[in-house]
């Protein structure tokens, strides 16, 4: 093997095993070259290689970078939809919808006005309410992803360097953030050592779930959401809460906008407890930041569709989002015992600490498949090489027939894994 390849082999499985992380800079052409023993167009010749592969980038004047992988939208998967963490349509009550648009419309007027940019007020009101936080700082906005992208505009403060995000994480937040700094999470929360000493540091910022995590379906404990609290305030840092399925919690969860309402950015979807096609979230900020969220919510997209604002408001007053809500539990919890089933007749499978939602957060002891599965790969989730071997399957993605045929598919996959695992190498 021509020395260029050995470098470039040495530097690709590094990066592939986390020892360089997405945003860190390589050592110098000219310290490669000496530890190689080898002149730098050797390493040049390694280092395009590894370019080409998109696997690091070249910044004039500063050296090279490894790059942030893409994200998981472009990934194929086989017919059952176990990735995707959304709510099937196949489960919205589209009937019951219908009835409440026709009377809408008979009833209302403009309702394809672009409306007041921080929302209708009566949709700001019941959200206000129902999820109990304060309507004057809360802005309507088009789901959660908006929301992280107006933080990630609005605060461009070398964002990478000044957010703290958890290990692992939610791989849309990572794809706008691209963040450089983690923190392993526990069963009950952050690793609180860790997220101490960074928060000394340059940090401004960190992002987390810390109700029914995604991926994990974790909740912090009372005990570390009080501590993160306290560190927030001591270093004058900002949280960034994303709630992402709190209605699927087990228990009532704790949220840092209830005790640190002038420190957090809580941002609430809810297309991930209806449907994908509902693109309605809302955002509460602090006062301080408020009108600085409007005028960046204008400049994205001059304001988010009132006719499905409206709509939302019914949704809400009728009681069929309860109705809808309480329908998925229920489907829910029949069929998380079906996959648990399957998950328990592999030994090499495991289903780590208690969680909540409507994913299952699963470690594998053994590599699994690479291509075309039917699940979220733990590297979408966290660049350490702890996650490989992990997956996360989402329950409510498909219909009643297509998730027993894709529980059976499931069981044949595992079946296959355990008999290439257990032949004996010759």
């Amino acid at each position: 093997m021509a020395l260029y390849e050995d470098i470039y082999h040495t530097f690709r499985e590094n990066i592939k095993q986390g020892v360089y992380s997405p945003g860190e800079r390589l050592p110098s052409i000219r310290e490669t070259a000496e530890k190689f023993n080898c002149n730098k167009i050797t390493v040049q010749k390694a280092f395009e290689r590894l370019k080409n592969e998109g696997l690091i980038d070249n910044q004039v004047g500063r050296g090279s970078f490894v790059c942030f992988p893409d994200t998981p939208a472009g990934q194929q998967h086989v017919g059952f939809p176990f990735h995707s963490a959304y709510i099937c349509d196949d489960l919205f009550p589209a009937d019951q919808a219908f009835e409440l648009f026709d009377q809408m419309f008979r009833e209302e007027g403009h309702l394809f006005d672009t409306g007041p940019m921080e929302g209708d007020s009566e949709l700001v009101e019941a959200l206000s309410s129902r999820y109990k936080v304060d309507h004057e700082r809360t802005i309507i906005i088009s789901g959660a992803q908006q929301g992280l992208n107006l933080c990630r505009t609005l605060y461009n403060l070398n964002i990478s360097e000044h957010m703290l995000f958890e290990d692992p994480t939610y791989s849309g937040a990572i794809s706008i953030f691209r963040p450089k700094h983690f923190v392993e999470l526990e069963p009950d929360g952050p690793d609180l050592n860790r997220l101490k000493q960074l928060m000394k540091g340059k940090a401004r910022f960190f992002y987390t779930i810390p109700q029914v995590h995604n991926p994990t379906g974790i909740s912090y404990s009372k005990g570390k959401m009080d501590e993160i609290a306290r560190l927030a305030e001591e270093h004058n840092v900002f949280i960034i809460e994303d709630d992402y399925l709190s209605e699927f919690a087990d228990h009532p969860g704790e949220r840092f906008i209830d005790r640190i309402p002038h420190r957090t950015i809580y941002i609430k979807s809810l297309s991930k407890v209806t449907a994908p096609g509902i693109r309605l979230g809302f955002m509460t900020v602090p006062g301080a930041m408020y009108q600085d969220f409007i005028r960046g919510k204008f400049s994205a997209d001059l304001g988010t569709s009132l006719l499905m604002q409206r709509f939302f408001v019914r949704f809400i007053s009728s009681g069929l989002l309860d109705r809808h809500l309480q329908k998925c539990r229920t489907l829910l919890g029949s069929r998380k015992k079906t996959i648990e089933s399957v998950i328990g007749k592999y030994p090499f499978l495991r289903i780590p600490a208690q969680q909540s939602g409507y994913n299952i957060w699963i470690e594998s002891s053994i590599p699994l498949p690479g291509e075309h599965v039917p699940w979220a790969k733990g590297e979408h989730f966290s660049f350490s090489s702890r996650w490989t071997d992990s997956f996360r399957l989402s329950l409510l993605g498909m219909g009643d027939r297509d998730f027993q045929n894709g529980a059976s598919y499931l069981d044949s996959l595992f079946q296959s894994c355990s008999r290439n695992s257990s032949r004996p190498v010759l």
